[in-house]
């Protein structure tokens, strides 16, 4: 990861390293690549959790940009030089890129693209509902005015959805190019990995959060803050089928969120949605509103389908 740092064509940077407690080599590492190379700084805390070593970073920054990549991934050696061009370029305040899961080994090809969009507050949070903008910090470069009086919620899993809108909020515009330079690794054990009842209460806390910030702060979307809110119980279902976790689709909180699925089905709103989807889309969602259990086997016997396809492939 520190590597694909070090190696990027704009080199006009300043690394910082949060060590949050780590309980492997990953402090000597820190430690010896800053006697390395000038341009890194390292912290070393006690373990809080990633939004306060985030928040830690965000303190001690003294760039005019601010930039973030999780210990685990790798960034493409153009991504801070596309960033920092279309920031200028545009006079943007946030810069996005898209970006690919990698596997273990970090084999990976990122394709390119020229293709680039705008957007203001109200279009960028309304593609952060529609889910072609992700909530991810990482993929984005910001002018550091952004964060300001922003900072993230210590101690809660998926800070950064509650924290994206009020990052476009801040912003007069934000650019997307559809080149991909950010890889992730998605580990089975990590925060979205396997599901558990902790994660379905935080990830419920994010969507509320932001639905209520769409309410009073950008009524004009709020039908579509309806659509959004519903369609997170679909991803409740995936989630609980991948982990195979038959038993928390009768815990609390995945029972609130059904029947809040099911307020909403009927919507005119949610109905007018659901019509421009593919069919198997449009069952899949009927057989949520007629019963929990049948959506989640029939995501199961989807999900494995697909997976033989591509093993076979």
């Amino acid at each position: 990861c520190i590597e694909s740092i070090l190696n990027q064509r704009y080199n006009e940077l300043e690394i910082i390293l949060i060590d949050d407690g780590s309980p492997d080599r990953c402090p000597q590492i820190c430690d010896d690549l800053a006697k390395r190379d000038d341009r890194i700084i390292v912290v070393h805390k006690g373990n809080e959790g990633l939004s306060v070593a985030r928040n830690t970073g965000l303190q001690i920054a003294s760039g005019d940009y601010i930039g973030f990549v999780d210990s685990d991934d790798i960034i493409d050696n153009d991504m801070i030089e596309l960033h920092v061009k279309l920031l200028e370029e545009y006079g943007a305040d946030v810069s996005i890129c898209k970006f690919k899961n990698i596997s273990e080994d970090y084999v990976c090809e990122f394709l390119k693209s020229n293709v680039v969009q705008t957007y203001n507050s109200s279009t960028a949070i309304l593609a952060l509902l529609e889910n072609k903008i992700s909530s991810h910090v990482w993929n984005k470069l910001y002018k550091k005015e952004i964060w300001e009086n922003l900072r993230f919620v210590p101690n809660v899993l998926y800070e950064d959805g509650i924290v994206m809108h009020h990052v476009f909020d801040n912003a007069n515009l934000i650019v997307e190019t559809k080149s991909e330079c950010y890889g992730y690794l998605k580990r089975k054990t990590g925060i979205t990995g396997n599901i558990d009842e902790y994660k379905l209460i935080s990830h419920a806390n994010a969507v509320n959060e932001r639905c209520a910030f769409v309410d009073v702060c950008y009524p004009e979307l709020k039908k579509e803050a309806t659509v959004y809110k519903a369609n997170e119980a679909i991803g409740f279902v995936e989630g609980i089928a991948i982990s195979k976790r038959r038993d928390l689709l009768k815990c609390d909180i995945a029972k609130r969120v059904f029947h809040t699925y099911k307020d909403n089905y009927k919507n005119k709103e949610y109905q007018q949605y659901i019509k421009q989807l593919t069919f198997p889309q449009r069952i899949f969602r009927r057989s949520l509103y007629v019963n929990t259990y049948i959506a989640y086997l029939e995501y199961v016997v989807n999900y494995n389908v697909k997976k033989i396809i591509q093993n076979r492939s």
